[in-house]
């Protein structure tokens, strides 16, 4: 999805599916929906959807939002996105690595879990409490619907 000066572009991995006239204004509400093939909502109204999809929707399915300026006043900012359904944080970003980054520990080490989410932490010789640290780089598509 494209959001542009006076219209919306949907488009899929084969080229353009859609372009809507649509002016942007401050307050409009894009939804995007991933169920049984694509639909988008603007402003809470069915402008586009996608259904005569070949096979199921197989997951996880993602998506992107562009926003093109100039529109409104800057800085043009696209809330992040409310999630709705059984969302679960992807494994692996588009380009395999992990999405979540843990940071080494004090002392001790962390080594692989039983996924990418999941690590083991030993040689620590000091007993206590720590903190185990991971980080999501801002940015990175790291929702996927089960």
């Amino acid at each position: 999805m494209r959001i542009q000066l006076a219209a919306i572009t949907v488009s899929s991995e084969s080229g353009v599916l859609a372009t809507l006239n649509h002016n942007p204004a401050v307050g409009d509400r894009f939804r995007i929906e991933l169920a049984s093939g694509f639909r988008l909502y603007v402003n809470d109204i069915l402008r586009h959807e996608r259904t005569n999809l070949g096979a199921a929707v197989r997951y996880p399915a993602f998506y992107n939002a562009l926003l093109t300026t100039p529109v409104g006043v800057q800085p043009v900012t696209i809330p992040a996105p409310k999630l709705i359904g059984d969302w679960q944080l992807r494994l692996l970003d588009l380009s395999s690595n992990p999405i979540v980054n843990f940071q080494n520990p004090s002392h001790g080490s962390l080594s692989a879990g039983a996924s990418a989410l999941e690590k083991q932490y030993s040689g620590g010789t000091l007993p206590g409490q720590y903190t185990l640290t991971a980080f999501i780089k801002t940015g990175d598509d790291i929702y996927m619907e089960d």
